[in-house]
């Protein structure tokens, strides 16, 4: 039992139309490449726990002034570089941290700024705020 099809046979194929599906299908990729890259550009950073932050009034709080030739004050006294590391070492072996407040002046230059962050760091004083001043 032989089936013949005839060459010039004029009956339409039938198929399913896929073009809705292939829209939807790029549709869901463009919303994939879009969203991908915000996860993998997350930046990890360790926030303070609330539960564990209680606020004090009585905490200590250092003032550290950089003036326009870029010396530093401590309570309106001037400090020499050698000075101020030696201040800085102490707030570090203090048993409470104390908060540091960084004035610089608008005509400072940034290096003096920078030696000073980058010493309270070595010395792992966490408790530093930059003031500009504004307030």
């Amino acid at each position: 039992m032989a089936i013949r099809l005839k060459d010039n046979d004029a009956s339409p194929m039938i198929s399913i139309n896929t073009t809705p599906l292939i829209d939807v299908m790029l549709v869901l990729l463009i919303m994939l490449i879009i969203t991908i890259p915000v996860e993998l550009h997350s930046i990890n950073m360790d926030t303070p726990d609330n539960a564990t932050v209680s606020p004090s009034s009585t905490e200590q709080i250092v003032t550290i002034v950089i003036n326009a030739t870029n010396q530093f004050e401590i309570d309106h006294v001037v400090l020499s570089q050698d000075e101020l590391d030696r201040r800085l070492l102490a707030l570090s072996k203090s048993p409470t941290q104390p908060e540091i407040h960084i004035t610089p002046n608008s005509n400072a230059q940034f290096n003096s700024l920078a030696h000073l962050l980058a010493t309270a760091q070595n010395l792992k004083l966490t408790k530093i705020g930059i003031d500009d001043g504004s307030e």
